[in-house]
């Protein structure tokens, strides 16, 4: 997934290193970007930001937020390096969590779901 906003950067969803098929979604917010994937229910995956050299670094950091269902997950952040001629990619598989003051991490796994047709009468 590509943002108007952020030429030469680029998101993607990957399960068992494979990128799944996007569907564009639209955004009403300039700095923000959405699309959506088909789930696999209980696959682990990943989301993986590419930054292409000529990406527009300015001269302070670069944060990218990642949102799953709406909550925010975790966060990538780039700092300008000295050189836009190389590529820099990160991924994201896991959720920090803390429980009984212990802190783990949680694989990115889809949820159990199912889809059903139902019959809608015609009035």
């Amino acid at each position: 997934m590509r943002a108007d906003c952020l030429p030469n950067a680029s998101v993607a969803i990957y399960v068992n290193g494979d990128a799944l098929h996007e569907h564009h979604a639209e955004s009403e917010e300039s700095k923000t970007a959405a699309c959506y994937v088909e789930a696999i229910s209980g696959a682990e995956f990943s989301v993986v930001l590419t930054v292409e050299p000529g990406y527009a670094y300015l001269e302070e950091p670069h944060v990218f937020n990642v949102y799953l269902d709406g909550n925010k997950a975790r966060s990538i952040i780039i700092t300008p390096p000295t050189t836009t001629t190389e590529s820099y990619t990160s991924s994201i598989d896991s959720v920090r969590r803390f429980e009984d003051g212990f802190g783990y991490y949680r694989k990115f796994t889809f949820a159990q779901h199912e889809t059903s047709i139902h019959h809608i009468p015609m009035s």
